[in-house]
C-alpha cells in the first residue's frame, strides 16, 4: 500500500512538471522582443551625387525612385530599413518610412545614421566602367550617400520614432568621368589600376561597433563594356580632403595588352568636395616617365 502511493506521487509530479514546461513555451510564443515593430518616417531631401543619375551636359542630376531602399544604423548596429515613397519636387524630395527590426539603444535625442543605398556591404570594388543611368550599376551598387537624424520622440505606446527636422543626404564620393590618350588616340582599356600618394582611397568600408570604417588602399576596375567615345566611369573616394592629391592610373590597352601609366594632380578642393568629374589621362609605356597634369576645376571637361 505504501509503494502504490509513492508511485501515485511521482507519477503526479511528472504530471504537473510537464504542464509546467508546456505553459513556458506558450508564454514565449506568446510575447515577441519589445524592440521590434517600430516605425520610423524621415522626410528627405537629395544632395548632388546620389543614387538615380542621369547625365545632362557636364552635371549628373540625382533623385529618388519610388521604393529606394536606405539603411537606419546606429553606431555599429543596423536598425533596419526604410524606403522612400511620396516622391516630390522632380525627385528631389521624399518621405522615407518603414518597419525596424530593432530600436534596441534609440531613445530621445539618439543620433542615428542613414545610407543609401541600402547595401549589406559598401564597397568601391567591383565597378564595371559603365555609365551612370538609373538602373545601372553605378546608381545601385557605387553611389553612396549618408545623412544623420536626431530622434526628437520615442513614442512607445504607438511604437513610433518621430524625426522632426528634414534630413539631406550628401554624396559620400566623386564620380570621374575617364578617357586616356598615349599622346595621340583615345583608346579603350581592358583594367584599370588607381592609386593615390597620400594612400588614402578608400577600397571598402567595414562596420565597426562605433560605424563605418573605411579600409585603404589600391583601386582596380576590370571593364565590361567598350564604348564607342572610350570613357570609363568610375566611383572614387578620397579619405584625403584637405590637401593636394596625384592619382596614378595603370591601363591595359586593349587592342594589343599594352601597360601604359600617367598621373593627374587632384587639387584639395576637389576632394573636400564630392563631384562629378570629367578627366583625360595622357598615359605612356610604363616604362617611360608618366606625365603630370592638373585638374584646375573639379568640374573641368579636359
Amino acid at each position: 500500500m505504501k509503494n502504490t502511493k509513492i508511485f501515485l506521487i511521482a507519477a503526479l509530479l511528472g504530471t504537473v512538471l510537464a504542464s509546467c514546461q508546456k505553459e513556458v513555451e506558450i508564454k514565449t510564443d506568446e510575447n515577441p522582443v519589445e524592440e521590434q515593430g517600430w516605425t520610423l518616417t524621415v522626410n528627405a531631401s537629395m544632395g548632388q551625387d546620389t543614387k538615380a543619375m542621369s547625365l545632362e551636359g557636364t552635371t549628373l542630376k540625382s533623385y529618388w525612385k519610388e521604393g529606394d531602399a536606405v539603411g537606419v544604423y546606429l553606431q555599429g548596429t543596423k536598425l533596419g530599413t526604410i524606403t522612400a515613397g511620396n516622391i516630390t519636387n522632380g525627385g528631389a524630395d521624399a518621405v522615407l518610412s518603414g518597419v525596424l527590426t530593432t530600436v534596441a539603444g534609440v531613445s530621445n535625442f539618439t543620433v542615428i545614421t542613414l545610407i543609401f543605398p541600402d547595401k549589406d556591404e559598401w564597397t568601391y570594388l567591383g565597378q564595371d566602367g559603365s555609365a551612370p543611368s538609373e538602373d545601372g550599376t553605378m546608381a545601385k551598387n557605387f553611389d553612396y550617400a549618408m545623412t544623420t537624424a536626431t530622434v526628437d520622440v520615442v513614442d512607445t505606446d504607438n511604437k513610433v520614432l518621430t524625426i522632426n527636422t528634414n534630413v539631406k543626404f550628401e554624396s559620400q564620393q566623386s564620380i570621374y568621368r575617364l578617357r586616356f590618350r598615349d599622346g595621340g588616340s583615345y583608346f579603350n582599356v581592358s583594367s584599370i589600376t588607381l592609386n593615390a600618394a597620400q594612400g588614402l582611397l578608400v577600397r571598402t568600408h567595414t562596420l565597426e561597433s562605433y560605424g563605418w570604417n573605411p579600409v585603404n588602399g589600391t583601386l582596380t576596375m576590370t571593364p565590361t563594356v567598350t564604348p564607342s567615345d572610350n570613357f570609363y566611369y568610375m566611383a572614387i573616394k578620397n579619405e584625403n580632403n584637405a590637401n593636394d592629391d596625384v592619382y596614378t592610373f595603370t591601363v591595359v590597352r586593349s587592342s594589343d595588352n599594352a601597360v601604359l601609366e600617367g598621373t593627374k594632380n587632384i587639387p584639395a578642393g576637389a576632394l573636400a568636395n564630392p563631384s562629378y568629374i570629367p578627366a583625360n589621362v595622357i598615359v605612356s609605356q610604363k616604362a617611360m616617365a608618366p606625365k603630370t597634369e592638373t585638374i584646375d576645376d573639379p568640374v573641368e571637361v579636359l
